[in-house]
This record gives structure tokens, C-alpha cells and sequence, in this order.
């Protein structure tokens, strides 16, 4: 049976996390009973090794697993087996688009990214550079220079050129941490730039957040054809 965290207390009985709405118990049910017993058999199928060739790696970090994920629901809603949804998903995994642009060097410089030379340079140049995502590993293949709301556009320009290589059901505008403002504008931005049909935004989990620090932004989604970034 699954559960979830709704509330954390220390020792003294005082809440250091609450995600109930004003304290007071809801749920909401996202999907059926059978679509979630379906999804939960497929991973644990998944995890035990019984569909061959399995190995539960999502190859993605953030919201690009995500995508994944929600197209096995998807596929999983649609009464797919647990078999045929990993094989899909399997397919797809190369098609996800995951890249970031970063706002300061600080963070990449104490994961060892960079020297502490370069971070320096970088700050006093304003360099910015584009963080991508492929087979579950970051690196750096372009850098961006000038105010970080300017540069983000750029990216997410670049991003997005080849519109008909894109998939527009959806696409995540997902960042580490940036005022409200600048989320806005972002928005705004991507809408212009293409017409996803839904557009989920999120804050980054612990990995990007840590090894990319604050500021850092970027749009995953996927492609009708194998990604090659730039």
C-alpha cells in the first residue's frame, strides 16, 4: 500500500513540514486504482529484474524524468502492459531534451566543474553557461554572456529552433530558484516561442540545485527524433 508524507514533527512534537492545505486533511485522487496498481507492478517488475533488459535507469535527471514517467501513465491509462510500457519508454529516453543555463559559477566550482580561475572569469564576464543533461550526467557544451533574463531567452531560442523536430504536448520550465518575476517573464518568452499545449512549472530537485546553485533555469522536453545538443 502506498503512503505519503503529509507532516514532519521533531522530538517536541513541533511541524518542520506541512504539505496539508491550512493544516486540515485533503486528498485529491490523481489517477484510478487501476492505473496506479498497474504503474506500481511495472516498477516493481522493473526492479526485480523480471522484464528483461530493464534496468530501471532513467538516463535523466529532473524533470526529464519525469517526462518519462508521465508518458508511462499515460501509456499505463491506456490499459498497455507492463512490458510494452517499458519497451515505449526504453524508446523514448534518448528524445528527452534536458538542459539548464546557470547564473553563477559558485556552485560549479565547488563540485569541481570548474576552477576556481575560470569561476572567477566567468563572474566578471558574466558567462553563462548551458548545462546538459545526457545519459545522466552534466556537462557543459556552450556558454552564454550578458544579464541572466537575456541570456535565458537565448537559450531557450536554441532550444527550440527546429520546432518541427519538437514535441509540443509539454514542457517543463524548470528552475532552481528565481524570483517571481523572473519566472514570469520566462513564460512569457517561452510562450512566444512555441505553442506547447502544456507547460508544467517546477523547481529543480537536489541534484541540479546543488551542483548548478541558484538562478539556474531550463525547459525539458522531448523530440521526435534523437537528441544531438549542440
Amino acid at each position: 500500500k502506498p503512503y505519503t508524507y503529509t507532516q514532519v514533527q521533531d522530538t517536541s512534537g513541533n511541524v518542520i513540514l506541512n504539505n496539508l492545505p491550512n493544516g486540515a486533511p485533503e486528498s485529491t485522487q490523481a489517477i484510478s486504482s487501476a492505473t496506479a496498481y498497474i504503474v506500481s507492478d511495472m516498477l516493481r517488475a522493473v526492479v526485480s529484474g523480471e522484464i528483461a533488459g530493464a534496468t530501471g535507469a532513467a538516463a535523466n535527471l529532473s524533470t526529464g524524468s519525469g517526462l518519462l514517467v508521465i508518458e508511462a501513465a499515460i501509456m499505463a491509462k491506456e490499459g498497455k502492459s507492463a512490458k510494452e510500457i517499458v519497451e515505449r519508454i526504453e524508446e523514448l529516453k534518448p528524445l528527452v531534451s534536458a538542459s539548464f543555463v546557470v547564473d553563477i559559477l559558485t556552485y560549479l566550482h565547488r563540485g569541481g566543474r570548474c576552477s576556481a580561475v575560470a569561476a572567477l572569469a566567468g563572474g566578471m564576464l558574466k558567462l553563462h553557461p548551458k548545462i546538459v543533461v545526457s545519459n545522466g550526467k552534466m556537462d557543459a557544451n556552450k556558454k552564454y554572456r550578458g544579464k541572466i533574463t537575456a541570456c535565458r531567452e537565448q537559450y531557450m531560442q536554441d532550444q527550440l529552433h527546429d520546432l518541427d523536430d519538437v514535441c509540443l504536448d509539454r514542457v517543463f520550465l524548470t528552475h532552481s530558484g528565481m524570483p517571481q518575476e523572473e519566472i514570469d517573464l520566462a513564460l512569457e518568452q517561452l510562450k512566444s516561442l512555441a505553442d506547447f499545449k502544456e507547460i508544467l512549472v517546477t523547481r529543480a530537485g537536489c541534484v541540479i540545485s546543488c551542483h548548478c546553485g541558484p538562478g539556474t533555469m531550463g525547459i525539458l522536453f522531448m523530440r521526435k527524433s534523437r537528441v544531438f545538443e549542440d
